[in-house]
């Protein structure tokens, strides 16, 4: 999480994926603070593809699929 609050905090961040096996061990708000999206490991082929075109469209994702709020 600390490299995702420096990574933040620089001008024009990147939006960041995380891949996380532990993901709901973190407060939801957190995630959605410092996430574009969260995957939960395992995580196949085919939703990985989908959630890195989706962030880098513009659109952010939960571990599910579903948008968040930026």
């Amino acid at each position: 999480m600390g490299l995702a609050h420096r990574i933040r905090a620089t001008t024009s961040p990147p939006p960041i994926v995380l891949m996380s096996g532990h993901a709901n061990e973190v407060a939801p708000e957190l995630l959605q603070s410092l996430f574009a999206a969260v995957l939960h490991k395992p995580v196949d082929a085919a939703e990985l593809q989908r959630v890195r075109q989706d962030v880098l469209a513009g659109a952010e994702t939960s571990s599910t699929g579903d948008r968040v709020a930026p």
